[in-house]
């Protein structure tokens, strides 16, 4: 039996890999506490402390390491917080044969012949108010049997904040193939909205050269 003061042991923290951090646990060097060297109240404060202390590091090394939240922003990025969005009849739609616009002869979309009239998407603000649209496009046009000669879309090309009688427009870029007979006809979609218009020439739809160029 030993005898003097009693010799206090002290755990041993043990750290293994759990995913991005360690987990901590106390063990005695020797397989446990023999009863001989009863633990202390001292000594079990102490234990607890020690694995609070490495807990909670673990804990906040986790958090640092944790992935972003993915982004719910719109592709609208510009649209001043409050605006509603166009709803209904606060838009209209049409295909009409006209000039490219500028923002497109100048953006990746610009059509071969970019001064020349097109069929063209317009989107108009009829309401009101001030409204953001955000959807995507489709615009595809057949020929006289109805086969396609040309198709597009983009998600993001009409998105944006439009004022009272504003137009966002879209003229087609080109087609697959010149050689098909007219007369050709297109529908588009944009959201909720659509139009149609037939009775297009070679030259509606950016061909300048074709069999049937003279009608």
């Amino acid at each position: 039996m030993r005898t003097g003061p009693l010799a206090l042991r002290l755990p041993v923290i043990d750290l293994w890999p759990y995913g991005d951090c360690s987990v901590a646990s106390t063990s005695d060097d020797e397989g446990g506490l023999s009863p001989t060297e009863g633990l202390t109240m001292r000594h079990i404060a102490f234990s607890i402390t020690i694995l609070a202390l490495v807990t909670g590091a673990c804990s906040q090394s986790g958090a640092d390491k944790a992935p972003p939240p993915k982004s719910t922003a719109t592709t609208n990025t510009s649209a001043p917080v409050g605006v509603p969005y166009c709803v209904g009849s606060d838009m209209r739609m049409a295909i009409e044969v006209r000039r490219p616009s500028l923002q497109q002869i100048e953006s990746p979309m610009s059509p071969e012949n970019p001064h020349h009239r097109v069929a063209t998407i317009v989107l108009r603000n009829v309401s009101g108010h001030v409204c953001r649209f955000e959807s995507a496009y489709d615009l595809t046009i057949y020929d006289r049997v109805g086969r396609i000669v040309g198709q597009w879309d983009d998600p993001r090309w009409f998105g944006g904040t439009y004022r009272s009688g504003e137009v966002g427009t879209l003229s087609l870029p080109a087609v697959y193939r010149c050689e098909r007979m007219g007369p050709f006809w297109a529908f588009a979609a944009v959201g909720p909205y659509s139009a149609r218009r037939h009775g297009l020439h070679l030259s509606d739809i950016t061909c300048l050269h074709g069999p049937d160029r003279k009608q």
